[in-house]
């Protein structure tokens, strides 16, 4: 059974950092934006 959401995300990207508990999260329309997603934290990350 499918669910609707806004944005019609269909899939749901979790990043958490171990040490700190940290989560973030990203909501997906398909599977391979996970890549862009992944480079937009990594580079927020660093810049703190």
């Amino acid at each position: 059974m499918e669910e609707a959401s806004l944005g019609r995300s269909r899939s749901l990207l979790l990043i958490v950092n171990e040490t700190s508990g940290y989560m973030k999260n990203f909501c997906l329309r398909a599977k391979s934006d996970s890549e862009e997603c992944l480079k937009s934290y990594i580079t927020g990350v660093q810049r703190i």
